[in-house]
C-alpha cells in the first residue's frame, strides 16, 4: 500500500512540517515518557519532586488521551 500526500508549502508549509518530522515528535514524546518513568522508578526522590513527576506523568498521559494517540505509547 502506498500513500502519496502534495502540500502547497507557500499555504501548508506547517502540516508539511509536521508530517515530514512526525517521527521526530512520536520518539520525543516516548523518550520523554520513559525519561519521567526512570526518574520515578530508579532515582531517589524526595517526596515533592516524586508527585512533581507524577503528576507531569499524569498530564502527559491525559493530553495523550485526550489527543487519541495514548495507546500508541
Amino acid at each position: 500500500m502506498k500513500a502519496t500526500i502534495t502540500f502547497d508549502l507557500q499555504e501548508d508549509q506547517h502540516a508539511f512540517d509536521c508530517a515530514v518530522n512526525g517521527i521526530k515528535y512520536f520518539d520525543l514524546i516516548d523518550d520523554i515518557r520513559q525519561h519521567l518513568r526512570s526518574l520515578e522508578k530508579y532515582q531517589d526522590l524526595t517526596p515533592e519532586q516524586y508527585e512533581i513527576v507524577g503528576k507531569i506523568r499524569e498530564w502527559l498521559h491525559d493530553e495523550l488521551l485526550n489527543a487519541g494517540l495514548a495507546d500508541k505509547f
